[in-house]
């Protein structure tokens, strides 16, 4: 007697029932996000022209400066809102709207990146709690659709969190990981004040973890380019740079090797 195809599916299902309802869970939160979103949709803060003057300025032939005539005075905190702002303008559209929009797409895209990680780090039926979170504070919403640079720096950052922990399973040896991250990173430091300070952390994490790269390849393997770059770079640094970093990172190197990391390099 011939199986009823239906019973491999519903073999399929039982063993995907979390998944798919955390994805349920997850679709239904950001549908009701985007109805929330809409609402507030006309709200736009003063805060947002201030880049944007910056951005009208730069366009113009001026410089990055809030007068045409007076004295440069850096007036806003987060440049890659200005650049994004003159690009825009650069293109022919509206830069509020587009900032609108970078700012919904990065929330959602946030949004999407911490489910993946809840469902990851945890099981997947906590996936839907991000967005529920998120449905449940109104000031996300309205910040999203103001103009300013809240979303993107929360997409950036989770972005950074998602790439360290994928580089983390793969034993922080990917080279086009770690690109990423670094460019992740970058735009992080560009977007907020305290971005920088995000920048500088990751840069120190990534760099006394990458054991696997700059330890000496074992005799008769064979050795990636980039292990060689990355090797050679880290040697001159360290020979001839290490004097000017403060004295916190000094004692660091002391007391890596103590802890199984820059070992034989």
């Amino acid at each position: 007697m011939e199986t009823p195809r239906i019973l491999p599916a519903l073999k399929w299902l039982r063993g995907k029932w979390e998944i798919l309802l955390a994805l349920a869970g997850v679709l239904w939160g950001i549908w009701i996000l985007i109805d929330l979103l809409m609402d507030v949709w006309v709200f736009t803060t003063d805060d947002a022209y201030i880049s944007l003057r910056y951005a009208k300025n730069w366009v113009s032939g001026y410089g990055i400066t809030w007068n045409p005539d007076a004295p440069k005075v850096e007036g806003y905190s987060n440049f890659l809102s200005v650049l994004l702002g003159a690009g825009f303008m650069v293109v022919g559209t509206d830069p509020v709207l587009g900032l609108k929009v970078v700012g919904v797409a990065s929330l959602i895209g946030s949004l999407l990146l911490a489910s993946w990680l809840a469902g990851r780090w945890s099981r997947a039926l906590m996936a839907p709690i991000p967005v529920f979170i998120a449905v449940a504070h109104p000031g996300i919403s309205m910040w999203s659709v103001s103009g300013l640079e809240t979303s993107l720096y929360m997409f950036l950052m989770m972005l950074a969190v998602a790439l360290m922990d994928l580089l983390s399973r793969r034993g922080w040896n990917s080279r086009y990981l770690s690109v990423l991250l670094a460019v992740v990173s970058f735009l992080a430091g560009i977007s907020r004040a305290e971005g920088g300070i995000v920048f500088i952390t990751i840069a120190i994490v990534w760099m006394f973890t990458l054991t696997p790269i700059f330890a000496p390849p074992p005799m008769g393997s064979n050795t990636s380019e980039n292990s060689v770059v990355l090797r050679m770079v880290y040697r001159r640094v360290h020979r001839h740079l290490w004097h000017l970093l403060p004295v916190a990172v000094l004692l660091l190197r002391e007391t890596a090797p103590k802890f199984g990391v820059l070992q034989n390099v």
